[in-house]
């Protein structure tokens, strides 16, 4: 490709992502007014710009390098906290209890979740990626700051995991919530999971990388039914840049 043909494409990525912006925008102005009060809906609007070229196709979210695709589209959390209520919304999972002596979290799992392979998703595949954790030092995730007060992670059901801590610690909560979870059905022969390369993921988001690769930089592919049905605010997941 000639340098003015880049300049071009260039050119033409930045107007889609302007037009989209504008069409985003303009959905918001005029969605229609909700509630007895009258407030406008809000529309969030993220866009993830990647540098191109070189990319490796890599998406273990487990790495200190991980790509955001990875952990932002592909494999998910149990819960994601919404900064604007303050509040957790339900993901992967609908709720997390602490019993009364504050060492005992109960998490309740979604029953409709699959992988992108088909199989479902469950309690053994969250009491697995605990195990997996505490079992490779090397691992990267948001729950691995309080891996060393985890005394017990078990699947009661396949839709109740109960993780057991030595003493009450209100902050494990949040990490355990906001950790993403790997099918155990496929990572269960991973040899290291600090070293693989994760080419071909399989996960609940609705990207999987599951498109054939044509260019080093074309590395994830949609699933427009999981995008229909997405739960939670993602009207625009993401917005990916490429040359």
């Amino acid at each position: 490709m000639t340098k003015t043909q880049r300049s071009g494409l260039a050119r033409r990525s930045l107007a889609g992502v302007l037009a989209l912006s504008a069409a985003v925008a303009m959905t918001t102005a005029c969605a229609p007014a909700g509630g007895s009060e009258g407030k406008s809906a809000t529309t969030a609007l993220s866009l993830v710009a990647e540098p191109p070229g070189g990319m490796t196709r890599t998406f273990n979210p487990f790495s200190p390098t991980a790509r955001w695709a990875a952990k932002s589209a592909m494999y998910e959390p149990l819960m994601i906290a919404n900064p604007a209520t303050g509040k957790d919304e339900p993901w992967l999972a609908t709720d997390a209890t602490w019993d009364a002596a504050g060492t005992a979290l109960t998490v309740t799992l979604r029953d409709d979740v699959t992988w992108s392979d088909g199989e479902p998703f469950t309690a053994a595949d969250v009491a697995f990626t605990f195990q997996l954790m505490i079992d490779n030092e090397g691992l990267v995730g948001p729950a691995d700051e309080v891996l060393g007060r985890l005394s017990g992670v078990e699947a009661t059901d396949d839709s109740t995991v109960v993780l057991t801590f030595g003493e009450p610690f209100a902050p494990a909560r949040d990490a355990v919530l906001a950790q993403f979870i790997v099918p155990e059905h496929t990572w269960s022969d991973v040899a290291d999971p600090t070293t693989f390369p994760d080419e071909n993921p399989v996960a609940t988001g609705p990207y999987t990388g599951d498109r054939e690769l044509q260019r080093p930089d074309v590395h994830a592919g949609a699933q427009p039914e999981l995008l229909a049905e997405a739960r939670g605010p993602r009207a625009v997941a993401a917005v990916l840049l490429r040359q």
